[in-house]
């Protein structure tokens, strides 16, 4: 319980540090007559970043690397459809119709990965040094599938399914 309180706190702090003012700026260049567009853009980037909850994310990275000693996180894009209210003139403006606007964009999204989960390559000393990284996790057929009908995954490789390995199940009519 000590050292789990003392690992919390510690994340705790972090946080605190971390979150204590604007987690981020952006400096507008001196050419520029529009001094509103930088504004704009902030305001939008943090409301993008609370919608997306990227906070829950780095406070996880946080625990996370407070625990392993390592703090790790992937920027995932995304695309999202945001809806609205919306109506539009018909039949030569005598008509109104009344719907939901659709509009499809890109958001950033941050998601924790677990040290153990995370792979560089061997011949690297630091991950800037390395080929690349790789994050090893378990994905479910059906999210395999769907990324393949999008295209993000090569459509022609059947990616089957697991195989199970009963010697690592419970035995159910064991007593003891």
């Amino acid at each position: 319980p000590g050292t789990m309180q003392a690992v919390e706190e510690c994340a705790a702090e972090i946080e605190e540090a971390t979150f204590t003012g604007p987690i981020f700026d952006i400096f507008d260049d001196v050419g520029d007559a529009e001094k509103m567009d930088i504004a704009k853009i902030k305001n939008l980037l943090k409301e993008d970043m609370a919608s997306q909850k990227v906070d829950l994310g780095i406070s996880e990275a946080i625990l996370n690397g407070a625990v392993y000693g390592t703090g790790i996180a992937e920027v995932v894009m995304d695309t999202t459809v945001d809806q609205k209210p919306a109506t539009k003139p018909a039949l030569g403006g005598q008509a109104v119709q009344v719907g939901v606007e659709r509009k499809e964009r890109t958001v950033v999204k941050l998601r924790p990965i677990l040290p153990q989960n995370f792979l560089v390559d061997p011949n690297g000393t630091s991950v800037d040094d390395s080929m690349g990284v790789c994050i090893d996790e378990f994905v479910g057929t059906e999210t395999v599938i769907q990324a393949q009908e999008k295209g993000i995954y090569d459509p022609d490789v059947d990616c089957g399914y697991a195989t199970t390995d009963s010697d690592l199940e419970p035995t159910q009519d064991l007593t003891i």
